[in-house]
């Protein structure tokens, strides 16, 4: 019993903040002449502060989708050490589905120049949150960000978006299918350049990587089948890959890596998705 009144006390709550005075606030706004509320919201420039200890590191606030990226730390604990341990002078970290940049932002804000990282988002609001992300932290002589997809094949693709909002996920490439294998209609779609990682390093004589993180909510698979002659690379030390347990992805990815000479743990649990973040080394 007790259990189901705060159930309904927190349902209560949060009609309250997400109904009720949103819709007040909303109101509020649009009595304001046009050119007036454009201004305030340029004004408002509104930034929180990423759950990092160690560093100061600013995000922008434009959606609730970004307001939830702000607790990345405590979501995926384990993430944040793949970003910060075995990291050091000279390391390449490749974040594929880095969103509005929460990881990359840990890692260029503890080793500055001493490393590079490259950061790939390929839907537009989110990249542009990114790209506002690394500016406001000054940081961009150490992130690179790119508006890219990848997968098995080199080509022009479709981006499928889940929603349009900043910071969102569970996008798809190709398909509108999502990660758990159903059928989605996207709220838009438009064309990506989609690469997969061997030709992106061949053709682009990028520096090998020393990290790769894959979170890209179901193409995972597809991403490390176009990656063979990068995982064969020595430089190469941990792969990060967020999978859906028991997905009929989940085996391959794992004798995939195994048979490259990869040890496998198990990393952050994400209990409301059913996903795990492998982190694969040698």
């Amino acid at each position: 019993m007790a259990k189901k009144l705060r159930q309904l006390a927190s349902k209560l709550k949060w009609f309250i903040y997400e109904d009720l005075l949103s819709n007040l606030v909303k109101i509020s706004i649009l009595s304001v002449p046009k050119i007036i509320r454009v201004r305030a919201l340029q004004a408002l420039n509104s930034t929180g502060v990423l759950d990092y200890d160690n560093k100061n590191i600013k995000m922008e606030l434009n959606s609730v989708s970004q307001y939830s990226r702000l607790k990345s730390c405590g979501k995926e604990p384990g993430m944040v050490r793949f970003f910060t341990e075995d990291v050091g002078e000279g390391d390449v970290i490749f974040d594929i589905g880095a969103n509005v940049g929460a990881y990359s932002l840990i890692a260029a804000s503890e080793f500055g120049k001493a490393i590079s990282v490259l950061a790939f988002e390929p839907c537009p609001a989110t990249y542009a949150a990114l790209v506002s992300n690394i500016r406001i932290n000054g940081l961009s002589d150490v992130i690179q960000a790119y508006p890219l997809a990848f997968g098995a094949k080199t080509k022009v693709d479709v981006f499928n978006q889940s929603s349009i909002i900043p910071g969102s996920a569970e996008h798809a490439v190709g398909s509108a299918i999502d990660f758990r294998g159903n059928v989605f209609e996207p709220a838009f779609q438009h064309s990506v350049m989609c690469f997969n990682l061997d030709t992106f390093v061949e053709f682009f004589k990028v520096k090998p990587p020393t990290h790769i993180k894959i979170d890209v909510d179901g193409i995972e698979l597809d991403i490390l089948r176009g990656a063979k002659k990068v995982l064969a690379m020595k430089c190469l030390r941990k792969v990060s890959v967020e999978v859906r347990e028991g997905s009929p992805e989940e085996g391959p990815i794992l004798h995939l890596m195994e048979s490259g000479g990869f040890s496998v743990s198990r990393g952050d649990i994400l209990v409301n998705s059913g996903c795990i973040n492998y982190v694969f080394q040698r």
